[in-house]
């Protein structure tokens, strides 16, 4: 504060910090769209589900990636998001979308589901520390992972949208 005149005045830095303060909680309030992780609940007694999520990721963290369960389109993620699907038990095909831009292909991994349990399916990029300047390598990951270590990941994961409907094998 500076005193002219009697008159204390502000130097406007403080003012200036508030407005940036209250301009990086708005963006971070806009990243989190859903809820933190809880586990889902079976609609149907004879279905299974399988979760399909990204874990926070500093590498292509932001691009959001598609994810189909037997050519299905399920859901669109972001690094540090979740979702899941209601399937039939049995073997399913989960593919990822790919990003030509940056040049990352689409991944397949069968799982196999089992009525009334749930399956967690992972998707990470890692990069080298120079990827995005040099687009040099990354390294992709699309597979199982085990409950326990899945549930420990998902936990700072954000749920996205939910496909209202089941997904099914039988004929």
């Amino acid at each position: 504060m500076k005193e002219k005149d009697g008159i204390k005045r502000s130097s406007g830095h403080n003012s200036i910090m508030f407005v940036y303060g209250q301009i990086l909680i708005v963006m971070a309030g806009c990243y989190a769209e859903g809820p933190l992780f809880t586990k889902a609940t079976l609609k149907h007694p004879d279905s299974s589900i399988i979760y399909i999520y990204r874990p926070d990721a500093e590498c292509l963290g932001s691009r959001k990636i598609d994810f189909l369960v037997d050519s299905e389109h399920v859901v669109t993620l972001r690094g540090n998001e979740y979702s899941y699907v209601h399937v039939d038990p049995g073997e399913h095909l989960i593919t990822s979308g790919e990003l030509k831009k940056d040049e990352i292909p689409s991944l397949k991994v069968k799982i196999t589901s089992e009525e009334g349990k749930s399956r967690y399916v992972q998707y990470n990029i890692t990069c080298e520390a120079d990827y995005i300047i040099f687009n040099s390598s990354a390294n992709l990951y699309l597979g199982g992972v085990p409950e326990a270590k899945a549930l420990e990941e998902m936990q700072s994961t954000t749920l996205t949208t939910i496909p209202n409907k089941k997904i099914g094998n039988k004929e």
